[in-house]
């Protein structure tokens, strides 16, 4: 794999996604924390970021709309795998390739 989240990282929604306001609500500077941590996870060789990017666009993720590639991937992760509980994820080997 390219990447390998550590157990600690595990995506999970943001706390004030369809919520417009300037406002931190609870839980959000720790996801903002972990979200971050996640990002620095995602420095990848070019084809390989291509190919990320290239995923996300179809999965929904808009440059100009979304912002942030990986708070936005983090985000939709979360949401899948708290849409999904009967997915598997491995978090076996903790560390980065």
């Amino acid at each position: 794999p390219d990447i390998i989240i550590p157990v600690d990282l595990k995506p999970y929604p943001s706390p004030v996604t369809d919520i417009d306001s300037d406002d931190m609500f609870p839980g959000e500077e720790e996801w903002m924390t972990k979200a971050e941590a996640f990002r620095q996870l995602l420095t990848l060789e070019p084809e390989v970021g291509h190919q990320l990017f290239e995923a996300c666009a179809e999965a929904g993720y808009n440059y100009n709309t979304d912002g942030s590639l990986a708070y936005w991937l983090f985000d939709y992760l979360g949401k899948t795998l708290r849409d999904n509980p009967d997915a598997q994820i491995n978090i076996d080997n903790l560390e980065k390739k």
